[in-house]
């Protein structure tokens, strides 16, 4: 097998190895962890072989699996809404120049930011690290991925196998640096990504790893790519945050119906004239919802409060965020209310950051401007 690579058959090893040592394992804090690697790595096989075109579901069917999954969410729709507000108007980012780094060097970059955290965190990420040979892989960007990069997590087996798929900018760099975050975070908690009522808050260390990378990436590379970064995340956090919202104002609005609504005819009615939403938006609101909105907003939402209080005291941010990986065995609520605790409010430093950004960028803009008079 070539430096730098992991097929599907290495994942399907995995999984008959799993499946022997599930039949011997008596402790059943380990028999938990096998199982969940057992499914995870199942699923994982599944959709590489599947190709089986879904039937399209009616759209009453979608905005009832939409409202099942955010209703439980009652507790953030006002940091949804206020995130929403303050990052309405986009920033007009320009597009990040080619980077075409090689992929030892996507390495090093990696391995040398994660050594600039603290012992603890590089100790964690080097377990994952020293076997980068075969359990990464890079490919080509594929327009088809929901993703820029996918960390497939094996706590039982104390292993992560993680793709980056490179667009040749320096966001390889980053996309790297974020999986090997999802990697270090199972090193310090094998529970962490696999816990239900946590997924929610799964990005937190990646998204903060990403900012703080960043800036690293900047000074230590003498770039201006920081403000870029960050702006074009407020852009795609903001779309998630549209997109729930229109969600949030269906279920509000389903009340004024008797019943619920019994008929897409009912749902469209409702939808333009009390949400303003047109009957083609709402069939791209509801047909295509992005799974994972609610998490990488709620991430987001928490990983800048973290990133503002690593800006002022760099341990203090990275003994919360080692406090938040360790959070175990809470409801959604519970570990929302814990995480504020630690003092992450959401949105308590979105106007200046997003001020900020916007700032920067446009100076950016001007400079690159003049260069090209």
């Amino acid at each position: 097998m070539g430096k730098y690579n992991w097929t599907i058959d290495t994942l399907i090893n995995k999984l008959k190895l799993i499946e022997r040592l599930i039949r011997t394992e008596d402790d059943n804090e380990r028999l938990y962890l096998l199982q969940s690697d057992y499914y995870n790595l199942q699923g994982c096989i599944e959709e590489f072989f599947d190709n089986d075109i879904e039937d399209t579901p009616k759209l009453l069917e979608c905005f009832s699996e939409v409202r099942r999954k955010i209703t439980p969410l009652k507790f953030l729709w006002d940091d949804i809404e206020k995130f929403s507000t303050v990052t309405n108007k986009f920033i007009d980012v320009p597009r990040l120049p080619t980077c075409y780094l090689q992929k030892n060097e996507l390495l090093d970059i990696t391995h040398d930011f994660y050594k600039s955290l603290n012992d603890f965190f590089f100790g964690n990420f080097m377990k994952n690290f020293y076997r980068r040979y075969d359990h990464i892989t890079f490919y080509p960007y594929d327009t088809n991925s929901e993703y820029i990069g996918e960390t497939i997590f094996l706590p039982s087996l104390k292993e992560s196998f993680i793709k980056v798929f490179r667009s040749f900018t320096i966001d390889d760099a980053l996309t790297t640096i974020h999986e090997y975050g999802h990697a270090t975070t199972v090193s310090i908690n094998p529970r962490h990504l696999i816990t239900p009522n946590k997924t929610l808050y799964t990005e937190i260390d990646t998204i903060f790893m990403e900012f703080i990378a960043a800036d690293y990436i900047d000074k230590t590379m003498n770039l201006q790519i920081s403000s870029l970064h960050k702006s074009h995340e407020i852009n795609k956090t903001s779309c998630n945050a549209e997109t729930l919202l229109a969600h949030i104002d269906l279920i509000k609005a389903e009340p004024l119906t008797k019943g619920g609504y019994q008929n897409n005819k009912m749902l469209k009615h409702i939808a333009l004239n009390q949400c303003d939403i047109e009957p083609d938006e709402l069939e791209e609101l509801l047909h295509n919802p992005d799974i994972n909105s609610s998490i990488y907003l709620t991430s987001f939402m928490f990983a800048l409060e973290l990133y503002k209080i690593y800006l002022e005291d760099k341990e203090k941010a990275l003994y919360i965020l080692k406090q938040i990986i360790l959070l175990d065995n809470l409801t959604k609520e519970q570990y929302y209310y814990n995480i504020r605790k630690f003092g992450l409010i959401p949105n308590q430093s979105l106007q200046e950051f997003y001020n900020n950004c916007n700032e920067n960028v446009l100076k950016l803009t001007r400079k690159n401007q003049s260069f090209r008079k």
